[in-house]
């Protein structure tokens, strides 16, 4: 955990970002930089989706809980846990389902992911 607090992602973060605006506010760049993805053919677009649903949540993740504070950490334990509730959701309806090997799911999967990152689509899943 030393050698995270010396990267620079993790100096940006401080024990005075406790408000969800703050969280928003860090992962906007990263996710809609992943936009770009859109245009790509859906094996180049997993990528996308792993680099704004995983890497970057998780290396955010690991920043915060080097911090200590129990604030800081449940918008991301809210994130991770409508994560894997979407990811179990979409992964068993695309495989079992004929109609969606016509639609780009991909690219619907990345909206998905974007939007759970950057609009708290996760608190909205979780509160209701």
């Amino acid at each position: 955990l030393k050698m995270l607090r010396m990267l620079p992602m993790t100096r940006m973060l401080s024990v005075s970002d406790h408000s969800i605006e703050a969280f928003k506010k860090r992962f906007k760049g990263p996710a809609l930089l992943s936009v770009v993805f859109f245009v790509t053919p859906g094996f180049v677009t997993y990528y996308g989706v792993l680099l704004v649903g995983v890497l970057h949540p998780l290396y955010e993740t690991l920043a915060v809980l080097s911090l200590h504070d129990s604030a800081d950490m449940a918008p991301w334990l809210s994130y991770w846990t409508g994560y894997v509730t979407f990811k179990v959701a979409f992964t068993s309806i695309t495989q079992g389902s004929m109609f969606f090997s016509l639609l780009p799911t991909r690219h619907l999967e990345l909206a998905i992911t974007i939007w759970l990152v950057t609009m708290c689509g996760a608190e909205w899943m979780i509160s209701g």
